[in-house]
C-alpha cells in the first residue's frame, strides 16, 4: 500500500494523479503540507505554490480521483502575517475543504531566514489563531466524514479498543499514527491483527473518527 505523504501541490501534476488514480499499489490519499492559504505569506515563505495553484490543483485531483483524502498542514504567526492574511487563510480553507487539516504555530529557529524577519506576530495572537484553526478544522472534518457514511471500504486490523469491544484499523483514507481510526464490530467470528476486511462505515464517533461493522 503505496501513499504519498509530504508533497507539493506544483509537484501533484497529472501523470502523479493518474498513477494514483488506476495504479491498485496506490492508495487515494495525498498528503500536501500547503503552509499558508494567502500568497503574501506563501511568497514569504519562498513557496512555489499559490492560492491559483492549489485550488486548480486540488479540482483537478478531485475529478480524476472521486474518492481521494487530502490531507494538508498549514502554519500560524509567521512573520508579518496580519490579520487579514489570516482571515485570507481561514477562507481559503472554507473553500478548498481538506477532509485532514493540521496547524502548527510558528517557532522561530535561529540560523533560518524567517528567524531575524521583521513584524514577528506575538504569541498570543499565534496562539489564538491556532485555536480557531483547529476549531474550522474539526467543522470541516465533521462535514467531510458524513459523506462517508454508508461507504463500503476495505479496512486493514491493527489492534483491538481498550474496551475490547471493537477492534481498531484503518483504511486507504487513514494514514498511520496522523490520522483518525475506523471502529470495526465483527459481526461473524473473530479477526486477527493484520486482517483486510470489508467494512461498511454506520457511524461517525465524533469529528474524526468513524464506526464499521463487517460485511
Amino acid at each position: 500500500m503505496i501513499r504519498v505523504m509530504y508533497g507539493y501541490m506544483d509537484g501533484i501534476e497529472d501523470e502523479l494523479i493518474n498513477e494514483i488514480a488506476n495504479n491498485p499499489k496506490v492508495t487515494n490519499y495525498l498528503d500536501i503540507p500547503i503552509q499558508h492559504g494567502c500568497n503574501k505569506i506563501l511568497g514569504s515563505m519562498f513557496r512555489k505554490d499559490s492560492v491559483e495553484l492549489i485550488t486548480e490543483r486540488l479540482e483537478k485531483i478531485r475529478s480524476m480521483i472521486p474518492d481521494v483524502i487530502v490531507r494538508t498542514t498549514v502554519m500560524v504567526g509567521f512573520p508579518g502575517e496580519t490579520e487579514e492574511d489570516f482571515e485570507e487563510l481561514k477562507a481559503n480553507l472554507k473553500k478548498w475543504q481538506f477532509d485532514r487539516l493540521g496547524c502548527f504555530i510558528f517557532s522561530p529557529e535561529e540560523g533560518t531566514k524567517a528567524f531575524d524577519m521583521p513584524d514577528q506576530v506575538p504569541d498570543d495572537v499565534k496562539q489564538r489563531r491556532y485555536d480557531e484553526i483547529y476549531a474550522l478544522a474539526e467543522e470541516i472534518s465533521s462535514e467531510r466524514v458524513k459523506m462517508r457514511l454508508g461507504s463500503e471500504i476495505d479496512v486493514i486490523i491493527d489492534e483491538i479498543s481498550d474496551d475490547g469491544i471493537f477492534y481498531v484499523g484503518r483504511s486507504y483514507g487513514e494514514s498511520p499514527e496522523v490520522d483518525p481510526r475506523i471502529y470495526v464490530a465483527a459481526t461473524e467470528g473473530e479477526l486477527a491483527i493484520g486482517d483486510i476486511v470489508k467494512v461498511k462505515i454506520v457511524d461517525c464517533t465524533d469529528e474524526y473518527d468513524m464506526t464499521g461493522v463487517t460485511l
